[in-house]
Formats: C-alpha cells, sequence, structure tokens
C-alpha cells in the first residue's frame, strides 16, 4: 500500500483507496493521513443493481469521525445500491459524493433528469 501511496504523491495523482463490505476501517488506518478519498462499497463488487448494505452508514461516519479528529483531508465516496432513499441515508452520515449508477439509468420510465431531481430533494 506504502508504494501505491508514494506512486500517487511522486506523480501528482489523487490518491484514492476502496474497501469492501467486509472491510473494517480499521484497517485503513495507517494510510488515512495520505489519502485523497476512500470509496465505501455499500454492495458486494461486481454488477449493478444490487441492494444497498446499511452497515455501510457506519463506515461513512466512522470515516468522517476520524477525518474532524486528525485533520485528514479526504473524501468519503459510496458506490453500490444507491437510489433516492439509500442517498437520504448516506447524506445523514456525512457522505461526500456518491456513485449512483443503476439508478441514474434504471429501465423505468423515468427520465435521467427526474432521477437526479429526485436526490437532490
Amino acid at each position: 500500500m506504502q508504494e501505491f501511496i508514494k506512486l500517487c504523491k511522486t506523480n501528482d495523482l489523487k490518491c484514492s483507496l476502496a474497501i469492501s463490505p467486509d472491510t473494517k476501517v480499521s484497517e485503513l488506518t495507517p494510510y488515512l493521513a495520505d489519502l485523497d478519498n476512500v470509496l465505501v462499497m455499500t454492495v458486494y463488487p461486481g454488477y449493478g443493481g444490487q441492494t444497498y448494505l446499511p452497515e455501510a452508514g457506519k463506515k461513512i461516519a466512522e470515516l468522517q469521525k476520524l477525518k474532524a479528529t486528525n485533520n485528514y483531508h479526504y473524501l468519503v465516496e459510496v458506490d453500490g445500491g444507491i437510489n433516492d432513499a439509500t442517498y437520504k441515508i448516506v447524506q445523514e452520515h456525512g457522505v461526500d459524493m456518491i456513485v449512483a449508477g443503476s439508478y441514474l439509468v434504471g429501465q423505468d420510465l423515468m427520465t435521467l433528469k427526474e432521477r437526479v431531481a429526485k436526490l437532490e430533494n
């Protein structure tokens, strides 16, 4: 991991780390000071359209608390199962950025503009 962080910093790249639903935030502790972004997977990676796993909210809140306590600068991002309902949940936990792929390009009759508007409300 340190080699990856050094590579990013040496090449003026944003340093981001993604964690799966089974990864504990404590496993990231040695690296948080050097990260620009932490992507919390709120589903198991592999395919779109999965259901949001609610335990991700605790990770978001924990990462935000660590950031505030230690004056870290990373953003907390989520990906997986995000829709107009789960977006509100992750907002309550303090997420900085979302990925809402399947929701935004879903198969129902709502337009992209209508889906985005529901996320904004």
